[in-house]
């Protein structure tokens, strides 16, 4: 399992939608992520370049994308953006890992 963060842009639509409607649209969002065997761990609301923001778990990438173009192609979320996100520990890894890696920059 691997942590996501999922941000968008809520389409007029939605925002009418949600401004007369009761629904904790956290509870749409975990019910829909349980179907990939995932779990919703925030759902924020942002301003600025995105509306929404989440951090869910899901179990590989695949899975998420197809949550991802699932919400994209309801139109009611559109420019989406999904980042694989790593633990600290996963995050130091990678960087001491990188002592092993040779690159060659180009026009070297």
């Amino acid at each position: 399992m691997g942590f996501y963060m999922i941000q968008g842009r809520l389409s007029k639509e939605a925002f009418k939608a949600m401004a007369s409607s009761d629904t904790d649209r956290r509870e749409v969002v975990g019910k829909m992520l349980e179907q990939i065997n995932g779990k919703l761990h925030g759902y924020y609301f942002a301003f600025g370049g995105n509306d929404i923001v989440a951090i869910i778990e899901g179990p590989d990438n695949v899975s998420v994308a197809s949550v991802a173009i699932a919400v994209g192609s309801s139109g009611t979320v559109q420019n989406i953006t999904t980042t694989p996100l790593l633990s600290y520990e996963e995050g130091i890894e990678a960087i001491r890992g990188a002592n092993s890696v040779t690159y060659t920059p180009p026009g070297q």
